[in-house]
């Protein structure tokens, strides 16, 4: 392996495939999805010029108990660790970084790429260094501002429940800095978890500001624990145990700390939405069943029309049209240039339909 510095920040994951077999590291298909979306280039749009910018690569990552969340973050600081000149560990005390910390410390030993490191039972902070130089560093988030020293090329944040949104807007600025973007890794659990964690994990799932990525570690794709996987038995008595102890919100219990998925909250119009139930993406027209639109008007806020039908008994949303700053009638000719619209047989409309605009 050639230790020169490159200054490319962009990874292809296929590069990374020689460093986890050195680490005698093979990534289930959720650790892989979480490397090859962090090795990926994530470009803006800037609305005014329509001029497009590199920006930071930033995924949000949320494991089930045991899941190996910790492994994929340590294992991915690892196997970039020839182009990363500083990487940071980030927990809200020194101790959230101590799992991450300690895997990156027991893999380089094993690929023999870390030269020199702090002991995990010595007394934080601590520093790993490579054997070209460059280093991973914890740190703390209990003051933000000592966040500003540098601008590292990768950062995690490890149990990110605990820490503020803004330190997570500290990071990804942070992230964004560099001589080129850098990538900020969020990884963590939802129990008792700060509102913003599951709120931006949950914005990942469609277009957002950061262009955030997030995904779900669950415990049973560790196949070292579990070898049968989601239907190993060990696994499914874990479940059952606490449907059969908590049969109100057993199952929200069951999804935030065995499969990485935030429970619903509360006040919710619809509690039994489960957007991985109920959110597909293989919901299609069907012509000549009769369609139904519900529209939510709006001019500087959006204006929104779902298209609707009710297919086999089920009722499905098969399009939306959501746009903003943009007049009634436009919309209307958007409705009634669409494909759909010769089946509409009905509309819903929010009383807002009666205000001026």
């Amino acid at each position: 392996i050639e230790t020169r510095r490159s200054t490319e920040m962009i990874v292809p994951y296929e590069s990374l495939l020689a460093m986890f077999r050195l680490a005698e590291y093979q990534p289930t298909a959720e650790q892989r999805a979480v490397h090859e979306a962090l090795c990926q280039e994530v470009v803006g749009v800037l609305p005014d010029t329509g001029e497009e910018a590199p920006m930071p690569v930033v995924v949000v990552v949320a494991g089930g108990e045991q899941g190996g969340k910790s492994l994929c973050a340590a294992q991915h600081v690892h196997a970039r660790w020839l182009v990363d000149r500083v990487t940071w560990l980030v927990g809200e005390r020194y101790e959230d970084t101590k799992p991450e910390y300690q895997a990156l410390v027991e893999i380089g030993e094993i690929t023999k790429a870390v030269v020199r490191a702090d002991r995990p039972d010595s007394d934080p902070p601590w520093t790993a260094q490579f054997r070209n130089g460059n280093v991973v560093k914890t740190l703390t988030s209990e003051d933000v501002t000592k966040l500003a020293r540098e601008a590292p090329a990768g950062i995690v944040m490890c149990e990110p429940g605990r820490q503020t949104k803004e330190a997570f807007e500290t990071l990804y600025r942070r992230a964004g800095i560099g001589d080129e973007p850098g990538w900020l890794l969020v990884v963590g659990t939802f129990e008792q978890a700060a509102r913003w964690y599951p709120q931006i994990w949950q914005q990942g799932k469609g277009d957002n500001p950061y262009r955030v990525q997030s995904f779900s570690i669950p415990t049973y794709s560790n196949t070292k624990r579990f070898p049968g996987g989601l239907n190993d038995p060990r696994f499914r008595l874990l479940c059952q145990a606490i449907r059969d102890e908590r049969p109100l919100d057993g199952e929200d219990i069951i999804q935030e700390r065995f499969f990485g998925i935030p429970r619903r909250q509360r006040g919710m119009v619809f509690p039994d939405f489960s957007r991985q139930y109920h959110v597909r993406e293989d919901a299609e027209y069907v012509p000549g069943i009769e369609v139904g639109l519900a529209v939510d008007p709006g001019y500087a806020n959006p204006f929104a029309v779902l298209w609707l039908q009710v297919v086999q008994g089920q009722l499905r949303q098969f399009d939306e049209i959501y746009v903003s700053r943009t007049r009634a009638t436009d919309v209307l000719s958007m409705v009634k240039n669409h494909r759909a619209f010769r089946d509409v047989t009905h509309v819903v409309m929010d009383v807002a339909a009666r205000q001026h605009q």
